[in-house]
């Protein structure tokens, strides 16, 4: 913005310097048909006496014209050489008028981006506490069932080694027929409970394995706002770089591109 209001001055006043020259070009090329005509006039006037008098009209009235015309542009010189003065003269008081007024507007818009970065600090650490409470919420509830299973998979477990040794004990004492119908109740038995160990065993450990997928998400939703934070303190910093370069006008430094910034190590994100 500050470098606009000279280049537009400077353009006006570029635009009168051509005005000027090329009325000088116009003014000069009049004179030599002047001359030229007034040459050309004194010849004929030497070589035909009898055509004298009707010559001297057409020259008279082309003299006229030519002499209105060089009257126009000098008329048209003297305008814009007042012009350009009077531009030269309120360019500086218009270049302090209007640096005062960026300097207002500067300042402000610094204190807006203070504002500005402040409570987006602010909303940013709200939603990080936010994120971070219901991930670990998530994970205590994870851990909590987790451990209900394991529990629950113990105690199958414990149920079918009771089966198992009261089979064992069975079968040593059987003499009977009720005592083998006995044998293969809890043969059946222990037959479903196996079948219903190996489905549960089954389930438990599929749910374990999404209960784990869920944990590495959290992990990798937490890195990725993280990631997303240090991005966007890198915006601002380049951002006050920018509205510092504007308001001084004077650095000979390119901060344009946002290489020179820090990198931060990815392994760092995992510490």
């Amino acid at each position: 913005m500050i470098d606009s209001i000279p280049l537009q001055l400077s353009s006006k006043i570029e635009k009168i310097s051509l005005q000027n020259i090329k009325l000088k070009q116009r003014f000069e090329l009049y004179s030599s048909r002047f001359n030229n005509i007034s040459q050309q006039n004194s010849i004929s006037y030497a070589s035909s006496p009898l055509s004298q008098n009707a010559q001297k009209n057409t020259q008279k009235e082309l003299l006229k014209s030519l002499l209105n015309k060089l009257n126009q542009l000098k008329e048209e010189k003297q305008s814009l050489i007042k012009k350009q003065q009077k531009i030269d003269k309120s360019s500086q008081n218009e270049l302090e008028f209007q640096k005062s007024q960026l300097e207002q507007k500067i300042a402000q818009v610094k204190l807006e981006n203070s504002l500005l970065k402040t409570s987006n600090q602010e909303l940013l650490q709200k939603r990080i506490n936010d994120k971070t409470l219901e991930i670990s919420n998530k994970i205590s509830n994870s851990q909590k069932r987790i451990l209900e299973l394991e529990n629950f998979h113990a105690k199958n477990q414990k149920i079918i080694k009771n089966l198992e040794s009261q089979l064992q004990e069975k079968n040593s004492s059987i003499s009977n027929i009720e005592s083998e119908i006995l044998y293969n109740k809890l043969n059946k038995a222990y037959k479903i409970l196996e079948s219903s160990m190996k489905n549960n065993e089954a389930k438990f450990n599929q749910k374990i394995k999404e209960l784990e997928t869920q944990d590495q998400k959290f992990n990798s939703d937490k890195i990725c706002l993280q990631m997303k934070i240090l991005k966007t303190a890198q915006q601002q910093r380049l951002l006050e770089i920018n509205i510092y370069q504007q308001a001084e006008n004077t650095s000979i430094h390119n901060y344009n591109n946002p290489n020179f910034l820090y990198k931060p190590s990815i392994k760092s994100l995992y510490n």
